[in-house]
């Protein structure tokens, strides 16, 4: 049986991809994500910058929605958040020599009320790589 705050973040994250499905059919937001991104619209501007969250509870993956290059050693990947008091976010990269792999892992963060408001937005965080770009592929983890 699922706790208050599981309900919470299971409809915070139903609201949230479905307000990213309409940005995307309407527009809002650039480009798809069929097994390989496409870069970034530039002149969107996501609803919420987010910064990494260092510990979180209840973390599970969230479904990338697009990214963009932001230098050759920087990649900005952009999906659905919810309620920044409530939920965190951080990147996890893994490189080869033909790709980048990115995921973003959602969770609660220590001291979140025990009840949230549901807040949909879309943000993003900027993963620093190892290796710069170059021809790699840039693919969801």
């Amino acid at each position: 049986m699922m706790n208050p705050l599981q309900i919470q973040q299971a409809i915070a994250g139903g609201i949230a991809a479905i307000a990213v499905i309409l940005a995307v059919v309407l527009g809002a937001i650039g480009g798809t994500w069929p097994g390989k991104l496409t870069p970034a619209d530039p002149a969107v501007t996501p609803a919420a910058v987010t910064a990494q969250s260092a510990a979180m509870e209840n973390e599970q993956a969230v479904k990338l929605t697009d990214y963009e290059k932001v230098d050759e050693d920087t990649v900005r990947v952009f999906f659905p958040t919810g309620n920044p008091q409530c939920f965190g976010y951080r990147a996890e990269v893994t490189e080869s020599t033909t790709s980048i792999k990115v995921k973003v892992m959602e969770g609660t963060v220590a001291g979140a009320p025990e009840v949230c408001t549901l807040i949909a937005g879309a943000g993003y965080l900027d993963v620093d790589l190892a290796a710069p770009i170059g021809a790699r592929l840039i693919l969801p983890a």
